[in-house]
Formats: C-alpha cells, structure tokens, sequence
C-alpha cells in the first residue's frame, strides 16, 4: 500500500511547527489551531461512550461551509435510507463550526492535522467502514492510512478548477497516491473527471453525477418564511428591481461586480426602483469600504459592465448544472479548487 511522501511528510511536519507563528497575525488561522488541541483525545471519549462496533460508521470531511453545504443531503440521504449507521462529520475551517452542529450526524469535529500519529488515533476511534471527502479535500495521510485498514473511499461534490494549484507541483505530486486510492468519485462535469485523472485519479472510479449543492438550496427554500426579511422587502418592491448576491467573493469576483454594480445604479436602475447588493460569508471590511467609495455617483453607462456581471453569473450556472444533483448523491460548487486551495495549503496542503 502506497504511503505519503517524505517531502510531504516533512512539510506537514514544519507547517505544524510554523503554525502557532502564523496565527499571531491571523485570527481566523488561530481560532482553527485553539479548536483542533485535543481533538483525538474528544474523539476516543465519543467513541468510548458511544462508538457502537456492530454498526457501520461512514466518515464524511468537508473542508468549510461550501463543502458541507454539498455534503448534507448526502448525509441526510444516509440517515433516512439508513438509520442503522453511525455518521461522524469533520471540517477543517472554523467559519464550518456552526453548520456542523445542524448536521444529522453522530459526532462532529475538527479534522485533525494530518499527521500519522493524529491520523492513526482517529481511525482508531472511529473505525469507520467508509471515508468520503466532500469536493476536493482529500488528505494523503488520512486516505492512505485508511485505504491501507481497508477503509472505503470516496470523494462527492467533486470539481477542480483548469487553474487550481493542485494541478501543479509539488501539490500534484504530494495527492495523486490519494487520488489513486479512490473507489468511487462523483463529479460536476466530465472536464472535472479528465482533471480529476490529472491528479491521480482513476477513470474507472470517476462518474459524472450532477450536484448536490442545489439539492439543498431547493431543500431551503422550500422551508423558508417568505412573509420575512429579507423576503418581505423583496415583495413589496416595485417592479422592475432587482438584487444582486455575492457570496464567499474573492478579489477577482468583487473587480467585477463592484463596478458592474455602480455602472448600473449611474445608468438608471436606482430611479426604476432600486436595488442592492449582499455580500454574504465573513465580508471582509475592505470590500465594504470599496463598494462605498464606488457607490458615488459617475457620470457614464457602462453596458459592458452589465454584460460582465451577466457573463460571470452564466459561468457558475453553467448548463450541466442545470439537473438536480440528487440523482446519484455526488458533485461540486461551479467555481472548484478557490477556497478549499487557500484553506488548505495554510498548513502545507491537503
């Protein structure tokens, strides 16, 4: 059975040690490290209490909210198809603490770093029959120590962008033993699939299967109070308006509709009735104070500008995406390999 890298191996390691450095000067970054102390250790006390052997247990990693998101209906898929299992959830970022404790699943936590002693201790507490990553996160240590007890493997929500730095090195060098190890892989798009292959992955696991992040958009709004904000303003607004959602942007996205956005407030649409846009998922104050300096009053239309923001939302909502995910319990987000890249290569890669 293949096993990380020593290059790999190595980098875990003086990450580790470069970590408590790092998280002086970011918060979100100390938060994770505070969170993960003791993480095996609350994971043995679970399954001590509560770890029933006689039962399968299924683990499911999903990197941050995103990834969770995609994961859910598969989790509530498993829980209503079959209830005799035990569900353990880990996450990797903390903006995923608070989505985690809604999860219908047994026990949550951080995802311990993956180290082989960490990675050894969890696997031995759980003792899970599968192990499936949600996107794209697929640790070496873990997925090889697990392939290696005999451990199922999948991957869902699966995507990766033409530009995502796994497909390059050392990345790419460091996951394609754990791609390899996959047994079944659910993709957005078979473009997914062939960069799939690229980094490891066998053609005889990957299947094109739609994604499950619309499963449970759909899921919501069916649920949702609509005689409340924000859906009360929406009705009783004049015709004509419209919103614009932004959420989890990054820089290049926020070049785009920040202007965009201003272009067609100076062209006419705030006289037609108005509109705004909602930065959604941990905005960051530099954009707020952008899209104020923005936000005054320029004296050209820009019908370019509208066409950019109508080019870029036609991108994510491309036409394979436009099926219901839940027909084969796999899939992605349309813009794969941004956040779950950064996340994870803060400690060396994943």
């Amino acid at each position: 059975m293949a096993r990380p890298s020593f290059i790999y191996r190595l980098s875990i390691g003086l990450a580790q040690r470069a970590l408590p450095l790092a998280a002086r000067f970011d918060k979100k970054l100390a938060r994770g490290l505070d969170a993960r102390r003791g993480v095996t250790d609350r994971l043995a006390a679970w399954a001590r209490a509560h770890r029933d052997p006689k039962r399968p247990l299924l683990w499911v990693h999903a990197s941050s909210v995103g990834e969770g998101l995609q994961a859910k209906p598969v989790l509530e898929a498993v829980r209503a198809e079959a209830p005799h299992w035990q569900l353990a959830y880990t996450f990797f970022s903390p903006s995923a603490e608070r989505l985690a404790r809604t999860l219908p699943v047994d026990v949550t936590d951080y995802l311990p770093l993956d180290r082989p002693a960490e990675v050894t201790a969890a696997l031995a507490a759980l003792q899970p029959a599968a192990l499936v990553f949600s996107k794209l996160d697929v640790w070496p240590e873990l997925t090889l120590a697990a392939a290696r007890r005999g451990v199922k493997l999948g991957l869902i929500s699966a995507t990766v962008a033409p530009h995502s730095s796994r497909l390059r090195w050392p990345a790419r060098g460091w996951a394609e033993p754990a791609y390899r190890a996959l047994e079944r892989i659910g993709t957005i798009s078979e473009a997914d699939g062939r960069r799939l292959e690229q980094l490891g992955a066998r053609p005889g696991a990957i299947e094109v299967t739609g994604d499950t992040r619309y499963d449970s958009v759909a899921e919501r709004a069916e649920r949702f109070d609509r005689t409340r904000d924000p859906f009360a303003r929406l009705a009783i607004a004049p015709a004509g308006t419209f919103t614009i959602v932004a959420g989890s942007t990054w820089p290049a996205d926020e070049a785009v509709v920040l202007p965009a956005f201003v272009d067609l407030l100076a062209g006419g649409v705030r006289r037609a009735g108005g509109g705004g846009p909602a930065l959604a998922h941990e905005p960051r104050r530099d954009v707020v104070d952008r899209a104020r300096r923005r936000s005054r009053p320029r004296h050209r239309r820009s019908a370019s500008a509208a066409l950019a923001v109508a080019r870029m939302a036609s991108r994510s909502w491309g036409p394979h995406q436009g099926g219901r995910g839940r027909q084969a319990a796999g899939a992605g987000g349309a813009r794969g390999g941004r956040a779950d890249d950064g996340a994870c290569e803060k400690v060396g890669g994943g």
